[in-house]
Formats: structure tokens, sequence, C-alpha cells
């Protein structure tokens, strides 16, 4: 029999105490889905737990006799719909009579999942009434027939809400309230109310006025020291596993781009990146970040690094932009250039290549404090870290991301490196260090562990070739590309970080599985990188 060992059991109640989330956004929500799927509960059994769910709580606590008692179930076109369309079915095993209403034309149900299960409503042809509306003046008549012992479900819009209401969602909200008003008929609604925005609690124009609001894994944010929604929310559990929201997967990077490129996009919009680093002894490590973050996406990278391997450096690529800083590595009299190309940055990684000149460890600090007193996202990195230690007050900020390797944190933290060969070990001294500051940690290793004062994850990906030269300076362009094109707000720093801890271990595990065995190069990672980003959009 297998049993579990005490150090897994430890790391699960470190997990779920550092992650208790007392509520989340409907972006969590979208990650938890993505990743639960990663993990092998596909969004079609959420879906089907999340309409039983429903289903139970029309049965269990609203204290409804569901044989005398007609369902009418308001559908839209999206995956609220789809719960609906569940929840049809499941009551229409006890209900007196079940009727689905799908605004919209069938063809146009936006997902696999709905759609699977609007053709499972088609197959109850004598079990369930199928009305579909697709003129909004047609409402009013089709509920005509909604009797007093009646039950109203809103299954119109869940988390997607955006802007106001359009037709024919919004005369299905003013006839589902006037139904329920005259009547005095409950009105369930699914994940949010329609109209109401789950993560802010804001309505636009309209919204259902919901007798009870059954919403799935956990509390919303939007709900949350709000009178009005509270008493009426009940949380259900729909199978998504806990490590959907410890571990990294798809949902983390898919959250970073879902926004298309604007069609009017011009150069730099899409992320202008600095990189301060490279010396007379190390021109591959800023070159390999620099070309990782182009292959990401990233619109603009500039380097700015001494005039002894600017040449050498401009060589890797016609597509990279050097500033050539005169010296044989970074000292003072490179600072005024080096702050001028910050103010036109929008992310910095600081550190790659750099080397650990007593000038150079004057500019790298200076660099650091100058990037966060300017409020750019800031990666540190190799170099970077060695020099941290005494302005760690100037540079802890939200938008920091510090990158170490096992050796690097113990330097920067004092941690022994011993406690730092288990998971357990770099967990509990990750929490130590990160506790009182607002920074985000990215700890390599064979787990990548991504933490910050309000969660800790932990990225899986990645392969033990990766313990070749380079790997890390790749990671560090990719977590500065990620913060240069995606993150609009603080809170997506930890993100990037996640993403970018993904996204590299995958594009050491896609080298390995083309070469076929354990020999590659942190070059090779640069061939494959864009094709890894692309599986996210």
């Amino acid at each position: 029999m297998h049993s579990t060992n005490n150090s897994n059991m430890n790391i699960r109640e470190f997990l779920k105490a550092y992650n208790a989330e007392s509520a989340i956004t409907t972006e969590e929500m979208t990650i938890l889905d993505e990743n639960a799927d990663d993990l092998g509960v596909s969004k079609s059994k959420l879906m089907e737990n999340a309409g039983a769910a429903v289903a139970s709580f029309m049965k269990n606590m609203l204290g409804k006799d569901l044989s005398r008692t007609h369902v009418h179930v308001l559908c839209g076109l999206g995956n609220n719909g789809g719960d609906g369309f569940v929840v049809a079915r499941h009551v229409s095993i006890e209900a007196a009579s079940v009727h689905v209403y799908l605004l919209g034309r069938p063809e146009r149900i936006n997902t696999p999942e709905a759609r699977q299960n609007w053709q499972a409503l088609k197959s109850c042809k004598y079990s369930i009434h199928r009305h579909v509306i697709r003129d909004s003046r047609e409402l009013p008549e089709y509920l005509g027939i909604v009797q007093p012992e009646a039950i109203l479900v809103d299954a119109l819009l869940g988390s997607g809400v955006q802007g106001i209401l359009r037709e024919p969602i919004a005369t299905a909200v003013r006839e589902m309230n006037a139904l329920s008003r005259e009547h005095d008929l409950p009105v369930i609604s699914i994940d949010t109310p329609t109209g109401v925005d789950p993560s802010t609690g804001l309505v636009k124009n309209l919204k259902v006025n919901a007798t009870a609001i059954i919403t799935f894994h956990s509390h919303k944010t939007g709900f949350v020291n709000k009178e009005e929604f509270e008493s009426k929310v009940h949380v259900a559990q729909i199978g998504i596993p806990l490590e959907a929201s410890w571990l990294v997967g798809k949902g983390d990077c898919k959250v970073l781009f879902r926004n298309r490129r604007s069609p009017r996009s011009t150069k730099g919009m899409n992320g202008k990146l600095l990189i301060v680093g490279g010396s007379h002894l190390y021109s591959g490590a800023p070159s390999l970040s620099a070309l990782a973050a182009m292959r990401c996406g990233v619109d603009l990278v500039n380097i700015c690094t001494s005039s002894s391997v600017a040449s050498t450096i401009r060589g890797y690529s016609p597509d990279l932009i050097v500033t050539s800083l005169e010296g044989p590595f970074l000292n003072p009299s490179n600072l005024d250039t080096i702050k001028h190309r910050i103010s036109w940055a929008n992310a910095v990684l600081v550190g790659p290549g750099a080397g650990e000149m007593e000038e150079t460890r004057h500019v790298l600090k200076e660099s650091c404090i100058e990037a966060t007193r300017q409020e750019k996202f800031l990666v540190v990195d190799a170099d970077g870290l060695k020099v941290i230690e005494d302005i760690f007050a100037d540079i802890d900020a939200p938008r920091t991301v510090l990158t170490p390797h096992a050796g690097e944190f113990s330097i920067i933290s004092g941690t022994p490196v011993n406690q730092l060969k288990t998971l357990g070990g770099k967990l509990g001294a990750v929490r130590d260090f990160i506790k009182g500051k607002k920074l985000v940690m990215l700890l390599k290793g064979p787990e990548d562990v991504i933490i910050h004062q309000h969660g800790c994850k932990i990225n899986l990906t990645g392969t033990p070739a990766m313990t070749t030269g380079g790997t890390g300076d790749i990671l560090a362009g990719v977590t500065a590309a990620f913060l240069s094109m995606h993150a609009s707000r603080d809170w997506h720093v930890s993100y990037c970080a996640a993403a970018a801890a993904h996204v590299n271990g995958l594009a050491g595990e896609e080298v390995e599985r083309k070469v076929g065995a354990p020999c590659m190069t942190a070059s090779m990672m640069l061939g494959v990188l864009g094709e890894v980003v692309a599986r996210f959009y």
C-alpha cells in the first residue's frame, strides 16, 4: 500500500495555510479552471459538477418540493449558460416541469463544454422544454407560462460580464426581476447575479435581484463586505484540486496572454526592456536574457554593457539594441547613461554577466534603486543578487522580482545551503525571508518556488538537463519580458514570475524531447521558446 510521507504532509499543510484565500477574483478563478484541466479534471467535469451543485441546492436548501415546482432556466451562450443546461437536466428528474430559454442562436454557443451540454438537452425531448429566443421581444410571451409554483434560474452571464448589459440579456434581466417581484418567486443566480462583476461587486446598469447566489470553489472578492450579497452567497465545491492553486499550470500562463495585441500597436507598446549587465568576462549571459525576452514577444530590448563586449553582443543578433558604456566593466561613470535608459524602459533586468568588481557592484546597486524609484518592474538576477543585501529597504516593492538559485539565496538570506536541498526546507526558508517584504521571490531549482506576501506556488516543469549554464539567464529574460509586456497592475507581478518559470521549464523539456538525451545548451532553448509561449495564446 502506498503511504504519504511526513514531508509531503508538511508541504500540504504549509501550502494550505500560506494560500488560505478568503475570496478570489474572476482572474484567479479562470486560472484554477485551466489548472484543474491540466491536472486531469476536465472543464466538462467541472461544468457537470457545477450544475449538479446548483440542482442540489435547489432540492435541499430552498425547502422546495420539486415534484410540484416548475423550473425556468434562462441561459446565455457561454459557460454560465452551460451550467444552466446541466441544472435543467438534473432537476428534470424530479421537477413538475423544466423550461430552458436560450438567449441566442445555438450555433453561437461559444465553448465546447456548453455546446456538449446543449446537445445533451436536445436528447431530453420529453422531459425538458427548450425555447430558443432569437429576439428579445419574444421573451415576455415565452415567460408568460411561468406559474406561481416556480423557480427562476439565472444562467445568463457569469464572470464574463463586461460593461452595460445589452439585448437580449437586458430584457431577460428585467423580465426575471418583474416575475420574481410580482409572484414572489425565488431567483437562483449561478456564480454571480447577471450584471454584477464578481471581482468588484459593481453594476453598470441592470442586475438580477437574486434570492440566492451559488458561486463556485471560493467566495468572490466582489461579494465581500457587501451586505446586499453576503447573506445570499453559498459556496459550492466542484472538485477543483487544491493543487490547481498550489502548482503553476497553463492557467497561470493563459491569464497573461488572453488579451491580444491591438491591431493599432506601434513599436514599444508591447514592452521595452532594459538589461544592465555584461563585462569583459561574460558576454553570453546578458545576450541569452535579451534573446529569450525577444523570443517571448517583447518589442524592444536594450542592453547597457561595457564597451569591451558591446561589439561581441551586437554580433549575437541584429535585433538587439546595445548601448556601449566606457570601460572593461560597468563603473560609476556609466550611471548617468544607465539612469536615462531606465526612464525609457518599463521593465529592467539587473545583473546577468556583470561581474563582481567593486565599481560594478556600486553600479548594480544604483541601477536597482533607480529602477525602483522610477516605479519600473525590476528583475534582479545573478551578480545583481550579490549586492542587494544592504539595499533591501530601497528595492523592496511589489514590482521587484528576485530570481536566485539556492546558492544565491543562501547569500542574500543567510540560510545554510543544506537547508535548501529539500522542497520542505526551501519553503520554510523563503517563508521566513519574505515575511514583511513586498517583493516577489522566484527561487530556482528542481522545483521552482514563487512566493510573495499573499501566496506561494510551486512550478514542476523542467528537466535535470537544465543544470547547464545559461538557463537561469533565460529565465531572467523571460520573467522580465513578461513583466514588460503583461504586468499592468502590481498584483500581476507574481503571475509573470510563475508563468516565466513554467515556460522556461517547458522549453527545457521540449529541447530534451527533440534531442532525445540530456545533452542541451541554454541557447538551444531559444529555438523553442516562441512555440512554447504560443501554446497559451
